[in-house]
């Protein structure tokens, strides 16, 4: 199946590095925090694998929305959001729009079994920064977490 490669922001697709392979002498970079949310054991797991082979600092995960929310309380430093639209108590864009509510902004990436460009566009109105369909390739996820990783580690330059 085809990856629904929906991205909000720059277009430079996942080729960027993370801001730890930069040289140029920035120190303003924030570490990356991922929260997973998924409570199928296999995705959770590859998931986690690709989140760590990029250089996550901090990987949290989550079976499901409460689960989540929880943890968005309690470690306030999470700055990436990987989410599956189908949770056991809510959907993952139930629970976007409650995280927007609460003025949580971190980026949201949504793994979906739909590939419609109706659910598609609802997924993006809703403030979803990317989008992976289900089934999908390692490749096609490390693509997009690069990207989004770029997008959070993007290093400041530094202050004189």
């Amino acid at each position: 199946m085809a990856e629904a490669a929906i991205s909000r922001g720059t277009q430079n697709g996942g080729s960027a590095a993370m801001a730890a392979s930069h040289t140029d002498g920035s120190t303003n970079s924030p570490s990356l925090n991922v929260l997973i949310i998924e409570n199928e054991a296999y995705a959770r797991t590859l998931i986690r694998e690709v989140v760590r082979t990029i250089g996550a600092e901090q990987i949290s995960v989550a079976n499901d929305a409460k689960s989540a929310l929880d943890q968005l309380e309690t470690k306030p430093g999470i700055n990436l959001i990987v989410c599956d639209l189908r949770l056991p108590d809510m959907t993952g864009l139930e629970l976007l729009a409650k995280l927007r509510r609460r003025s949580l902004r971190p980026p949201f990436m949504l793994l979906s079994d739909h590939a419609e460009p109706a659910h598609i566009q609802m997924a993006v109105e809703s403030g979803v920064d990317a989008i992976v369909v289900k089934p999908f390739s390692r490749a096609q996820l490390d693509s997009k977490l690069r990207f989004l990783a770029h997008r959070i580690c993007e290093p400041k330059p530094a202050a004189n």
